[in-house]
């Protein structure tokens, strides 16, 4: 979510952050700014490689000195989505997502939002966009138009252009559609609302009937035990048999574990441990978020640790709605008897933010960092498209054979599930250990190894 649209306890978390002060765009130089390797170890750490054809796809000179300016600002790390390819291993892969569509369900949208798209393919030297914007208006009266003074609205279209460049950027030759949920006027700065969880929640349901996508990546977190939650648990329960029809028909759908730690709500001023839906459905991958050290090349300099900053921490859990599904058995010991999440996790910490392209104001094009788990969920959702098109068909409901995969630490990791072991999700969270954990659950991926095995079944 935006920073001016922090949420409170019991309402729903909307789950990218835009950090506090925005990168603001750079003029292109004549020739890249000078280099700096990060400090790292000559010792090869999972998932860590040199670039494949570092110069075929070096990005515009430009994205270069905006993450340096970005650095400067923020004084910490700022990432671009070209580094996210390498260290995630997308830049092995010979599959790019074609002949793929993955939908993406979002409230609100962007009026920019394509071309935006197409300046950051260009810059970061990818494919062109194929992009489809559906747009869905309130069932009574019009639409609100989108305001640029509204605090709300830009932080949505901020998270709207991550979620989509996100997947543009691990399978840029898939299509992507979004579902543009737009609210009613009058209620364009309440955030997410009851009856706004309840529009996402039917386009969800539309898209999985209409059988129109491979993947589906939804990016919002309603907290169980919120109070949103409570009015939404009959949703909770009858999206259930929908998430599950997905999974019959090979549809993947992905969602953010929330960016409110593992207390996302509280009771009489003290934090209340719980997850959020709908990544805590047993039928949805859930995705954490981790905070990554990279050099500038996009390898790995540190480990990577669970996400838990200025920014928000990732989500994390166990279910009080949902219990243990059968692929979770193996993982008793650290969810009891109920659905836990996240099942695997990716990037989103703000101390290692990622920067999207977006005008602000729709007049200014700049390079944002922005953080949470609505970044880490597409960038999955993408690698997904890349697999469904190695596979030729649908790879469809992943659980069971990710957790087959990752029975154990050395199985998992040459099936590209990288172990986390490092962090907490939060003061009050659950601490990464060897093997399955509530604050990161199988671990990261490296997706030259992870596709393979997902298509080899």
């Amino acid at each position: 979510m935006g920073r001016g649209a922090r949420a409170r306890a019991g309402m729903a978390v909307l789950t990218a952050a835009a950090l506090v002060a925005g990168c603001q765009a750079v003029k292109p130089v004549e020739q890249p700014p000078e280099r700096t390797r990060g400090a790292g170890t000559e010792q090869r750490m999972p998932g860590t490689r040199a670039p494949a054809s570092p110069a075929a796809d070096e990005p515009d000179p430009s994205v270069r000195e905006a993450q340096e300016a970005c650095r400067k600002e923020q004084r910490t790390a700022c990432y671009t989505f070209d580094q996210l390819r390498n260290v995630y291993g997308v830049r092995d892969l010979e599959a790019t997502g074609k002949g793929q569509t993955v939908a993406v369900v979002m409230p609100v949208g962007s009026p920019v939002l394509e071309a935006d798209l197409r300046a950051f393919s260009e810059k970061l030297r990818l494919a062109p966009p194929q992009v489809e914007v559906v747009r869905h208006g309130p069932e009574d009266g019009e639409a609100a138009p989108f305001d640029w003074d509204s605090e709300v609205m830009v932080s949505q279209a901020k998270d709207t252009t991550l979620a989509v460049q996100a997947v543009h950027a691990m399978a840029p030759d898939a299509k992507v559609v979004l579902h543009q949920v737009d609210a009613a006027r009058g209620e364009a700065d309440e955030g997410l609302t009851a009856n706004g969880a309840r529009r996402l929640a039917g386009v969800a349901r539309q898209v999985i009937e209409d059988d129109s996508a491979d993947v589906l990546s939804v990016s919002f977190a309603v907290p169980e035990k919120g109070e949103l939650g409570r009015e939404l648990r009959d949703e909770f329960k009858e999206m259930a048999p929908v998430f599950l029809d997905a999974a019959r028909k090979g549809i993947t759908v992905v969602a953010p574990a929330g960016d409110g730690g593992a207390a996302p709500t509280e009771a009489d001023g003290e934090p209340v441990r719980g997850v959020s839906w709908p990544a805590s459905d047993p039928s949805v991958v859930a995705v954490g978020g981790l905070r990554l050290g990279l050099d500038d090349e996009g390898r790995r300099t540190d480990p990577d640790v669970v996400w838990a900053d200025r920014a928000g921490a990732s989500g994390g859990g166990v279910s009080e709605v949902f219990d243990r599904p059968s692929y979770q058995n193996r993982v008793e010991p650290a969810v009891g008897g109920k659905r836990g999440v996240p099942d695997l996790s990716m990037t989103a910490s703000g101390d290692g933010s990622t920067m999207i392209h977006f005008t602000e104001g729709g007049r200014t094009p700049a390079w944002v960092p922005m953080a949470g788990t609505s970044l880490a969920a597409p960038l999955f959702a993408g690698i997904v498209a890349d697999a469904d098109q190695e596979a030729g068909d649908r790879v469809g409901r992943l659980h069971h054979h990710l957790y087959e995969r990752g029975r154990d630490v050395d199985t998992g990791r040459e099936a590209g599930l990288l172990d986390i072991t490092d962090g907490a999700n939060g003061d009050d969270g659950h601490r990464a250990t060897r093997g399955y954990d509530l604050a990161s659950g199988l671990g990261t991926v490296d997706a030259s190894l992870l596709v393979p095995a997902l298509t080899d079944r």
